[in-house]
């Protein structure tokens, strides 16, 4: 069986999340949330998983561990099976864009970016009460580094984020028909 694998990437505040909820909806599929299993970890390691930090810092270690254990870990949490459609919130790094490619050669894998310009990205973090020093410092994170260039340059489509999500979400279904 071949299924259909829609990962989304973006800088914080992109819209990553919602956009990831709203399409694995409108496609009645799985989604699978690299930033859900990160916080549900750091919670269980009795960590602070509201901490930005300690997410990044989490996610990192992860990936410089193993990331084909890091892959399979957040599809096993997500209750995937080989064959499904799935949709995959928040890619940050071109290598385990890569690895979920690798684990599951069998499937279509489109990578769709979330462009935001930073401008609107800070005001989405003020509106979410998020502390803008920490935003600063979040950006900075080696996490973030792929965000900039090498995912939006690798991506099968990139979006327009500050339309609003009903539009987006629509474009996107527009383009997996395609």
């Amino acid at each position: 069986m071949i299924g259909r694998i829609v990962c989304f990437s973006g800088k914080i505040g992109s819209g990553k999340s919602s956009v990831s909820e709203a399409v694995a909806n409108a496609l009645a599929c799985k989604m699978a949330s690299f930033g859900g299993y990160i916080r549900h970890k750091v919670e269980s390691q009795g960590g602070d998983p509201t901490s930005r930090k300690a997410l990044q810092d989490y996610g990192q270690l992860r990936v410089d561990q193993n990331i084909a254990e890091f892959c399979d870990d957040v599809l096993s949490y997500s209750g995937f099976t080989t064959g499904d459609d799935l949709v995959v919130d928040g890619i940050r790094h071109v290598d385990v864009y890569d690895a979920l490619v690798r684990r599951l050669p069998n499937s279509r894998f489109h990578l769709i970016h979330l462009d935001l310009d930073d401008r609107s990205r800070k005001s989405r973090m003020a509106g979410r009460g998020d502390d803008f020093s920490d935003f600063v410092r979040a950006e900075g994170h080696v996490v973030e580094k792929d965000l900039s260039s090498n995912l939006p340059s690798r991506a099968h489509l990139v979006i327009d984020a500050s339309a609003p999500i009903e539009d987006i979400v629509g474009n996107i279904l527009v383009y997996l028909a395609s």
